[in-house]
C-alpha cells in the first residue's frame, strides 16, 4: 500500500511540473568538480544574470560565479 502511494504521489508531483534536477560543476577543462542539488540564479534590478549559486553539493562546498561558468543538468 506504501508502494502505490509513493507511486501515485511521484506521479502526481511530475504531473505539477515539479523536477529533481541534480547540476554538475565543471571546471575550465570540462571535468567535474562535484554535483550539487540546487542552482540560484541572481539577477540584478535590470533583470540581468548577475550570480549563479550552486549548493547541496557532494563536497560540501557552494560554489558562486560570477562570470562565466560551466555545468551540466541532469
Amino acid at each position: 500500500m506504501k508502494n502505490k502511494i509513493s507511486i501515485i504521489g511521484v506521479l502526481l508531483l511530475s504531473l505539477l511540473g515539479v523536477s529533481y534536477a541534480n547540476y554538475s560543476v565543471l571546471d575550465e577543462k570540462g571535468n567535474i568538480i562535484s554535483d550539487c542539488s540546487n542552482l540560484e540564479i541572481e539577477r540584478d534590478n535590470q533583470d540581468r544574470f548577475s550570480r549563479a549559486v550552486f549548493s547541496g553539493c557532494r563536497s560540501k562546498q557552494v560554489f558562486s560565479y560570477t562570470g562565466d561558468f560551466r555545468y551540466i543538468e541532469k
